[in-house]
């Protein structure tokens, strides 16, 4: 489930905020229970950006707002916050909700959906909205996360340009594992 609603959640973030310079990331969770997977039960996790903090957590957090929301992202500004699911929008400014803001101004396209932009993007010779470089810095710090929930959820310091850990071999093995054998259909 986390690696599904990231993509998702994650998105709204990366559009809106543009996290950059990952510093640090530490994950707690529930291990699996009667399952084939090695995804946890639930999960917490805190990031540490140049720019901005980033939490996750599995169930709503206790902020004004939040409670008995779909799955969303909560946006906190020194002056105000943001609530944002699939079907609402909260915008409180010191504490009082906005009610008398009826639009709020669009700076990012409304997409025509996965499947049309990638037909249009192969149309134009363009990229899709979700293309490869953008999906790869995206989900990165998600898969860094289920790094630290494997780990024990310790926290680990993550060096940006290098891509690697900061001193921690555990953590640097889990980056890649051993390619699988060559097909051969003979």
């Amino acid at each position: 489930m986390f690696q599904d609603f990231w993509c998702h959640i994650a998105d709204i973030v990366w559009w809106a905020a543009k996290p950059q310079g990952l510093k640090s990331v530490k994950a707690e969770g529930e291990a699996p229970k009667n399952s084939i997977a090695d995804v946890p039960e639930w999960i917490n996790v805190a990031y540490e950006f140049d720019n901005m903090d980033i939490h996750w957590t599995s169930t709503p957090p206790d902020v004004p707002g939040a409670k008995d929301r779909s799955i969303g992202a909560y946006f906190e500004g020194s002056k105000g916050t943001l609530v944002c699911d699939y079907n609402t929008r909260e915008i409180r400014i010191d504490g009082e909700v906005m009610e008398d803001v009826t639009t709020v101004d669009q700076f990012i396209p409304r997409s025509p959906g996965h499947q049309q932009n990638f037909v249009d993007a192969v149309k134009n010779r363009t990229q899709p909205e979700s293309n490869l470089a953008y999906a790869r810095e995206m989900t990165l710090p998600m898969h860094l996360a289920l790094i630290s929930f494997r780990l024990g959820g310790r926290a680990l310091e993550w060096n940006a340009k290098r891509e690697k850990f900061k001193g921690d071999r555990d953590a640097n093995e889990l980056l890649e594992r051993k390619p699988r054998k060559e097909w051969d259909l003979v």
